[in-house]
């Protein structure tokens, strides 16, 4: 099935029932909160090929944030679709969103990923970045699997084998020292630290959320970043 097929059952799949809906207020010609149409969220199409999550952006030194739907080709790692659910910038925008997002149809079936714990990893040296405290990466661990990222060094293990289903650097993941505006001052690097990880061993698919540290009110640290890592399936898939 094509990317773009695989992205059109989202919605319609992870639509609460109609008397739900109705219950948060469908009926009375508001859309429900977007939490109950996302929570089946971050989920890998099942061909394996598009992982759709919930990126709350946050919207810098504001304090704001919008919620985008946006869908990753596993392969490429590459933003392929973005819905613009809410925007404090554009609320004359929120109004259609749910229905854009329904719009998405299809006759693809979606799993949602495993949520992996994270820890701080008492392995990963300390940092300074900018003018914040220093600051230690996070392991995540479920699922048989260990992730590691020590930026740019990203690594995954299998628990039970101890062997390394991915090891290697991902320096298009770190953010360059730069100015965040026109006229600004320039920013150092922000350090890049793994916040969340969730996974699916059957369709080989892992998702990691990258937070960044180290900046200030005139430095503010960029949104998360979310990227798709393939791993060897747990046998193959049909």
């Amino acid at each position: 099935m094509r990317p773009i097929a695989a992205l059109a059952a989202l919605s319609l799949l992870l639509l609460p029932p109609a008397d739900a809906r109705a219950a948060d207020g469908d009926d009375a010609g508001g859309a429900p909160p977007p939490a109950a149409w996302l929570a089946d969220l971050p989920a890998v199409s099942d061909d394996g090929s598009i992982v759709a999550l919930a990126n709350h952006e946050s919207l810098g030194a504001r304090g704001d944030e919008r919620l985008l739907l946006d869908f990753i080709d596993v392969a490429s790692d590459r933003l392929v679709r973005r819905i613009i659910v809410s925007d404090p910038d554009h609320p004359e925008s929120q109004a259609g969103a749910e229905a854009k997002a329904r719009a998405v149809l299809g006759e693809t079936h979606w799993v949602k990923l495993h949520k992996l714990d994270v820890r701080e990893d008492p392995g990963a040296p300390w940092r300074q970045g900018g003018v914040s405290a220093p600051a230690r990466s996070n392991l995540a661990s479920g699922g048989g699997l260990e992730v590691q990222y020590r930026e740019p060094a990203f690594a995954v293990r299998d628990t039970t084998s101890s062997a390394d289903l991915v090891r290697k650097k991902q320096p298009t993941w770190s953010h360059r020292a730069g100015t965040r505006c026109p006229g600004c001052d320039v920013c150092p690097a922000p350090l890049a630290i793994l916040a969340e990880a969730w996974t699916d061993r059957l369709h080989g698919v892992l998702l990691a959320e990258l937070s960044f540290t180290g900046g200030s009110d005139i430095c503010w640290e960029p949104p998360d970043d979310f990227h798709v890592v393939e791993l060897p399936p747990t046998f193959p898939h049909p």
